[in-house]
């Protein structure tokens, strides 16, 4: 037997497939591990690829949108278009892998390749290849309604009072409180401090559970340009003063002996018009003749009621100059040529009475009762000019220095042409001293392009109705009455200010814009590049404020002394503001809690909408800056406000109370920023998309 194994053992023939037939099975395990394992890495690769997309997909959709079904429809989709089964594949929210707070959407894709060769050593035929991917929320939904200080209360509604926010979040660096018988609308719900106090009723768009999330929010506004230059300018605006007229110096008359006195019928005894070196005659009134190129002196002149005169100029035209040393009263009907004047005292104007043009030099006041037609020219008045009583008043375009200030009253219709208007002060009414005081139940116009200089103010009374320029080049440089008003108004006075958009046009007051005693009033202020204005703004009746960037060292407040809506030239208005951006330095307050901008009493249509285009895009109204904590408030009445931009008091508080109501118009978006935002007594807020003066959350694949 031992050499029978021996030689079996020395025997090498059929070694070859004896080793084969070992081999074999080490063999196919290695084809299994490169041909079948390397395909399962290919599709561990695969797989990764669209959990990837799928992960990233979903993040922008949660992003958008603010709720799950959103996201899961996008991962769905993505995992779709890949060729993966819909079971393959799960999506699911979770904390960032980063662990700084934000929210991730994380996706599962799993899958199972079949093997053909591994299970003949005895393995599975299945091989399971799954991949994971994370995709990082940064910042979450953008917001719209955003409460700053973590020492405050942060968003509070109490009693009946809502926020719409269905496209947005609502952020504050403190608590949100939401208590039953309130609601938040909201795509997403971060806060800072205490988890939100609700009662069920935080939701989304959906109707589901709004997402609630844990962590800071920025100051979205903080570095933005426009807000800085926008302040800027407030320093400057603090500092300017008002314009300074120069003195009008009294002309020098020569006295003279010769006084026109008329008699009502040719009288030997009257002389005075021989003496002057004309000629005349009587004829139902008396017509005088005088040579072109004299100068002609007189002393007093007065023409009695029903008396007509006539004054011509004869020859070839040369400058003529008439000296009055005192005192010119004229209560008929009187007609100058075009000519130089000069009066050495005070001029009285009654029924009806023409002078062509020129210049006119008053040394005292002018008064106009009745009738009267200025003809082009230079008028420089020292003293006050008063327009009175009834009658139609025509002054031709030119340049009214009229140092003592303007008034009027009566029923008077009074009108301007084009020209400079260079009013000083002296005209009392308004329980104070202004520049123009149009107390007028008629009308007072000023047509333009025109320029208005005024040292002290404008009053446009009760019932009265004031234009300042038409067209669109005017200038207007006021400053204040002795009341510290800008401009003034009285109840039911309608007021336009012509626009202020030529290349050198102004729009300044030093002095305050206050309609605050003006209920029923309505006023049209100017569009202009920028209007800048050292004092407060109130308003009591409807406010038109043109385009423009409005620059208020002080507050603005809209029915703080009652008041409200009006109709203003056919349209019920309460405040309309449409491209316009207003800064506000809260250097003075009004309103209960000392607010640095109040709407409240009648102001049930408010509309502000801020420009589209420029350094003040998608800017509203931006409010003090630290450490001013003069904030905001929205109070009775107010219960159609429409702020389409930044709403921004980012150091001051913003509360709506008494069924107040702020939303942003159609297509546009409100963005509200305040240190705290409080809501009570069945006010509402929506906002019904992002602004886009700012940047929302992003996405990144984190995982």
């Amino acid at each position: 037997m031992r050499e029978l194994l021996t030689l079996f053992a020395r025997d090498r023939r059929g070694s070859v497939s004896i080793i084969a037939a070992i081999a074999l099975p080490v063999m196919l395990g290695f084809v299994a591990l490169v041909a079948e394992y390397g395909h399962g890495l290919v599709t561990k690769a695969s797989n990764q690829r669209v959990a990837d997309l799928a992960a990233y997909a979903g993040a922008l959709a949660y992003n958008a949108a603010g709720n799950q079904a959103d996201m899961n429809a996008a991962v769905a989709s993505v995992v779709a278009l890949n060729g993966i089964a819909p079971g393959d594949a799960t999506a699911s929210l979770i904390p960032s892998p980063r662990g700084n707070g934000n929210e991730a959407v994380s996706v599962l894709v799993s899958t199972e390749n079949t093997l053909l060769l591994a299970p003949i050593l005895g393995v599975s035929p299945a091989l399971p290849v799954s991949a994971r991917a994370a995709a990082e929320v940064q910042g979450g939904v953008p917001g719209c309604i955003i409460a700053l200080d973590p020492a405050q209360s942060g968003v509070t509604l109490q009693g009946g009072t809502s926020i719409s926010a269905p496209e947005c979040s609502v952020s504050s660096n403190s608590s949100v409180t939401a208590p039953c018988g309130t609601g938040i609308e909201a795509a997403e719900i971060t806060y800072d401090g205490a988890a939100p106090t609700s009662c069920g009723n935080l939701t989304n768009a959906d109707g589901g559970t709004a997402r609630q999330t844990k962590k800071p929010v920025e100051d979205p506004l903080l570095t933005h340009a426009g807000v800085g230059i926008g302040r800027e300018h407030l320093e400057d605006v603090a500092d300017q003063s008002g314009p300074s007229l120069v003195d009008l110096v009294p002309v020098t008359v020569p006295a003279s002996s010769i006084n026109f006195n008329f008699p009502y019928w040719e009288d030997p005894n009257f002389k005075a018009i021989s003496d002057l070196g004309c000629t005349g005659s009587y004829a139902s009134g008396w017509t005088i003749n005088c040579p072109y190129g004299r100068t002609y002196n007189i002393g007093e002149f007065k023409a009695g009621g029903g008396m007509t005169v006539t004054i011509n100029l004869t020859g070839s035209p040369a400058p003529t100059t008439f000296n009055f040393s005192k005192n010119y009263e004229s209560k008929g009907v009187v007609s100058w040529p075009v000519a130089t004047y000069n009066f050495g005292g005070n001029v009285l104007l009654e029924s009806s009475n023409t002078f062509s043009g020129g210049t006119i030099n008053i040394n005292g006041n002018l008064t106009i009762e009745g009738n009267a037609t200025f003809g082009p020219g230079t008028y420089n008045i020292v003293g006050s000019s008063y327009i009175q009583r009834w009658g139609t008043k025509t002054f031709g375009a030119g340049i009214y220095n009229f140092g003592g200030g303007l008034y009027t009253e009566g029923s008077s219709i009074l009108s301007f042409g084009a020209g400079t208007f260079n009013f000083g002060s002296g005209v009392s009414c308004n329980s104070g001293t202004y520049s123009l005081c149009n107390t007028s139940s008629g009308e007072t116009a000023f047509a333009g392009p025109s320029t208005f200089v005024l040292e002290a103010g404008v009053y446009n009374g009760g019932g009265s109705t004031l234009t300042m320029g038409t067209g669109t080049s005017n200038s207007f440089d006021i400053g204040p009455s002795s009341n510290s008003n800008s401009v003034s108004l009285g109840g039911g006075a309608k007021t336009i200010f012509g626009d202020a958009l030529g290349e050198t046009s102004l729009f300044r007051l030093t002095g305050n814009f206050n309609t605050g005693t003006g209920g029923g009033s309505c006023t049209r202020v100017s569009a202009a590049a920028q209007h800048d204005i050292n004092g407060y703004v109130s308003a009591a009746g409807g406010v038109i404020f043109g385009s423009g960037v409005y620059t208020i060292d002080g507050y603005m407040a809209f029915g703080a002394n009652s008041g409200g809506n009006v109709n203003c030239w056919g349209n019920w208005i309460g405040v309309q503001a449409v491209g316009v951006t207003f800064f506000v330095s809260g250097s003075t307050t009004a309103c209960e809690g000392g607010r640095a901008f109040c709407v409240g009493a009648g102001y049930s249509s408010v509309t502000i909408t801020a420009p589209t285009t420029g350094d003040m895009a998608k800017l509203a109204v931006v409010g003090p800056a630290s450490p001013n904590t003069a904030g905001a408030l929205f109070s009775a009445g107010a219960s159609n406000t429409s702020v389409s931009g930044a709403f921004y008091f980012p150091t001051g508080p913003v509360d709506l109370s008494g069924g107040a109501g702020l939303g942003n118009g159609t297509g546009q978006c409100l963005q509200l920023v305040g240190s705290r935002v409080t809501m009570n007594g069945g006010s509402a807020l929506a906002s019904s998309c992002v602004n886009s003066a700012t940047s929302g959350g992003s996405v990144a694949l984190v995982q």
